[in-house]
This record gives structure tokens, sequence and C-alpha cells, in this order.
């Protein structure tokens, strides 16, 4: 396995982590995607905010500090292309290797169906918006990425129309399948 695809794996299993680190990890995604894009990265206030989430959906103290977000922030940069420049500066990324996108999707067949695969499965605005923070890219190129996935891997359907976007996984994905 090259770097690249570890480094995306990494990220993958700790985003759709259910343990408390992937809940932190998912919350500092979040906060650099909503309120960081074209920002310098400040860690003292993204974690004074995973703090004051965690307080507002009752999770009490957890064990978050600055070093909880520089290590969260070191996967983040790890991916390629980094959405984090050499200045600290977060930026969405215009593209994301297709498994990557494949493991998004992967994430939310598993939270809306646990392990069963073959449904079709709208992409609506919160769908297309968690794929996009999950792969930290800029939505205008989510269709052309969707369009690169259908065509590498034979166990993915996309199907976009005018009157939305719709995936369907017939199967897990192997390690085979990515490599």
């Amino acid at each position: 396995m090259d770097e690249i695809t570890f480094n995306n794996y990494l990220h993958y299993k700790m985003y759709s982590s259910e343990e408390p680190i992937g809940w932190s990890y998912r919350n500092v995604i979040d906060i650099l995607y909503n309120e960081y894009i074209e920002r310098k990265v400040n860690y003292q206030d993204i974690e004074q905010k995973v703090k004051e989430r965690a307080y507002e959906e009752g999770l009490g103290s957890i064990s978050f500090s600055q070093k909880s977000v520089i290590g969260a922030l070191n996967f983040i940069k790890s991916l390629y292309p980094s959405p984090i420049n050499e200045n600290n500066v977060f930026n969405l990324r215009d593209y994301c290797q297709p498994h990557l996108l494949l493991w998004g999707i992967d994430y939310l067949y598993k939270k809306q169906w646990g392990e069963e695969y073959g449904s079709l499965m709208l992409l609506d605005e919160n769908k297309i918006e968690e794929l996009c923070k999950f792969c930290l890219i800029e939505e205008n190129t989510i269709d052309n990425l969707l369009k690169d996935l259908d065509f590498i891997y034979d166990f993915v359907e996309i199907s976009i129309k005018m009157f939305g976007k719709y995936v369907r996984l017939k199967r897990t994905w192997t390690f085979e399948d990515v490599l």
C-alpha cells in the first residue's frame, strides 16, 4: 500500500470510528469545513469549539486539548493534496483519490443501513455535504469524482440525473479493489 492510500485509509478509519476519537476528529473537520476556509488554523479556537460541542451534546468533559487538535490536523495534513498549506491555512481541495470518495460513500452507507449493501441511496444536499466534508473537497468537484468512481469500480453505480444524484454499492469494498 502506498503512502497516499495508507493516509487516506487512516483518515477513513478515524472519521468513521464510533469511538470518542472519531467524534472528535469529525468535529475538528466540521469546524474546519464550516469556519476555516481560507483562514489560518487556530488550535486554541478549535479546541474550545470541540469542548463546547461535547458539552452541548451531553458528553461531559472529554479529554481534548491543543495536542488533540494538532494530532487531528496531522492526519488531515497527510492527505494528498493537503488541505492545509505551509502557512497553516485551510482550503478545500479540488481533487481526492477515487478510493477516498468510495470510503466516504461506504461510511454513509453504513450510517444508513449498517452492513447491508445494494440499496440505491439518494445523495441529497446533506449527504453531498457530508461527502465533501469527508473528502475535504469543494462541492463543485463532486460530480466529476462520482463519474470517475462509477468508471473505476464495477460494484459502484452512480446515476446523475436532473432530479438528483444516486449511488448504489453492490457490495463492500476490499483492499484488492483499491490497491
